[in-house]
């Protein structure tokens, strides 16, 4: 067994020594316990850090389904919703921006990906309105209409 020196503040040790303590067993305690502590906490950082990791993975999945979903439901919308007046006018609204933020969704694509889950507008009584945050299904749902404008486009 190896042989080490500790220093104690001199209080300590007349309390240590007072008390009549076998110091060698309860140091030996104690460094295996913080030894122990200290590889726990190593352990749950990893599997901590394996989550998060495994986490973010999911995220560019869950992007890439969300928009290629939204983008099924812009090109249905395009082929069979939406009317020519919808369809320039979608193409006026989204075709040359690079963010659609506060940019209005015709109200029959807006059904299309949100089904009928819309508001009556406090500002404009009767009136409805779609509540929704640009994302991945939304991206994906202009990209598919845009596409489907730019193919037909030259036909109208």
């Amino acid at each position: 067994m190896a042989k080490v020196t500790i220093y104690l503040p001199d209080d300590l040790h007349a309390r240590v020594k007072g008390a009549d303590l076998a110091m060698s067993p309860i140091c030996q305690q104690a460094l295996a316990d913080e030894l122990d502590r200290r590889d726990r906490n190593m352990q749950a950082t990893t599997e901590l850090e394996q989550v998060a990791a495994r986490l973010r993975d999911t995220q560019d999945d869950d992007y890439e389904k969300d928009n290629a979903h939204g983008r099924e439901i812009g090109e249905a919308w395009a082929k069979h919703t939406a009317t020519l007046k919808e369809f320039r006018a979608f193409h006026d609204a989204f075709g040359q921006l690079t963010s659609w933020v506060d940019t209005d969704l015709p109200v029959t694509l807006a059904e299309a990906l949100f089904g009928e889950e819309q508001r009556e507008s406090d500002q404009y009584p009767g009136q409805t309105y779609y509540q929704f945050t640009f994302d991945a299904l939304i991206e994906g749902a202009i990209e598919g209409v845009l596409d489907i404008y730019r193919q037909v486009s030259e036909l109208l």
